[in-house]
């Protein structure tokens, strides 16, 4: 315990010897005035008696010295009632996202998210309860991290430095229980794994067996957020250990269900044993999403996400399978249904929008743009497929009035709609 955060405690100590010591004065007064130290007896007895008091002054200033130190690491180390493990608790999305508002770039989400948390992590660490407050904090807004260039030096420093403040500030927190020492020590993996989880699927590379999600005691996760997380990125990760067996046996080079791809997965000779192993991954992202789903409460952001999620699995599964599962067709219209509530909550048309609202409406393009061009892909109707080629061309439209710089998510839009066009050069947006 540090003391000079307790000079109330030093005061009381300091009192009750400044009483002890004008007891004793007081007491060694009245005996020389009264001559009562005529005898040996009586000088031992008075001895002994002013020992006694020091004795009992001394044992008294150690026990409320105990009392408030044990007081105070109670204060310390206590997590009863944290948010981590409230199940009714779920994040204020819109008040999350009106938050970021004024930024306008990329960089600019970046710059305002890390100063946030760090921020924050100096006001609210010095207790675990108000740990914990931080760390929902910081889960609340992973969302966002998603959207930004992980490829960036900046950004991976930000995200080392931050990891390295909340070690080092768990690492503080050794005087509680292992059971409250369990559940910091799995949120912050949580958030460790996520973060690594976006930088290895921005850049393309395969999943580090010590940064995946399945070495999380998921089932230590109570509150909505956490849990949905979890599942979600649980879910991701099997799709991504599916998609690396299949671009493992097939030569596979992209993860777009471009019509050239989705040929070259569908029309693949695979054996017995391989075709169990993906349906493996497949059968494990689906649970996860659907849990995920149950995590989130149908909450309108996430269902979004996790919609389009559960149509990239089912659609894998098809072109392996040779199957078509009509949850197919729900996900991916619940995807692009949430995504367009989303869009006309947040994004005000012909607006200069922040970032984060724009990326919503990009969001929303892409859900359009996959789901034309794989009915256009699937559909064996020459009329039906004119008419796709119409939405695909009147979708291009839509996307050059929006006018915005940042290209990451148009690019791959315009891919499915040059690939539903025929068109083999992306035109400049």
């Amino acid at each position: 315990m540090k003391w000079k955060h307790n000079i109330k405690y030093w005061l009381i100590a300091f009192a009750l010897t400044l009483l002890a010591a004008v007891m004793m004065y007081v007491g060694v007064a009245l005996y020389f005035d009264t001559g009562y130290f005529d005898t040996v007896n009586t000088v031992l007895g008075f001895g002994i008696g002013l020992v006694s008091l020091l004795i009992s002054v001394v044992a008294l200033i150690f026990s409320v010295i105990t009392y408030v130190s044990i007081d105070a690491v109670n204060a310390l180390s206590s997590m009863e009632g944290n948010v981590l493990c409230s199940e009714s608790y779920n994040a204020e999305y819109m008040l999350l996202v009106d938050q970021y508002d004024d930024c306008l770039t990329q960089l600019d989400l970046q710059k305002r998210l890390f100063c946030d948390l760090d921020d924050y992590l100096k006001k609210h660490s010095k207790t675990c309860m108000a740990f914990t407050d931080f760390l929902q904090y910081f889960l609340d807004r992973l969302l966002w991290f998603a959207y930004l260039d992980t490829k960036r030096e900046d950004y991976q420093a930000s995200v080392m430095e931050i990891i390295e403040k909340i070690e080092k500030k768990y690492n503080e927190f050794n005087a509680i229980s292992n059971g409250n020492q369990y559940v910091l020590r799995e949120h912050i993996k949580l958030i460790k794994n996520v973060l690594n989880y976006q930088s290895v699927s921005h850049e393309g590379q395969e999943l580090d067996a010590n940064g995946k999600m399945l070495n999380i005691r998921g089932r230590m996760l109570v509150n909505g957020v956490s849990k949905t997380v979890y599942y979600d990125y649980l879910g991701l990760e099997y799709h991504k250990m599916a998609l690396q067996k299949i671009r493992q046996i097939t030569g596979y080079a992209d993860e777009e269900f471009l019509s050239h791809n989705m040929d070259l997965i569908s029309h693949f000779s695979y054996s017995e044993d391989e075709i169990k192993e993906i349906n493996l991954y497949l059968t494990q992202a689906r649970m996860a999403f659907e849990q995920a789903t149950l995590s989130s409460e149908n909450d309108i952001l996430w269902k979004g996400y996790i919609s389009f999620n559960c149509a990239r699995i089912d659609l894998l599964s098809y072109l392996v399978n040779n199957n078509f599962p009509e949850s197919w067709h729900k996900s991916l219209a619940d995807a692009i249904e949430s995504r367009y509530f989303v869009r006309k909550l947040f994004v005000s048309e012909g607006k200069a929008d922040s970032f984060l609202k724009l990326e919503f409406a990009k969001e929303h393009i892409y859900a359009k743009a996959l789901s034309l061009s794989l009915k256009h892909y699937l559909s064996p109707d020459d009329a039906e497929k004119t008419h796709l080629v119409k939405e695909a061309e009147a979708l291009r439209k839509e996307i050059m009035a929006l006018n915005t710089n940042n290209e990451i998510i148009f690019k791959r839009s315009l891919k499915y709609i040059h690939d539903i066009l025929g068109e083999k050069a992306p035109m400049k947006v």
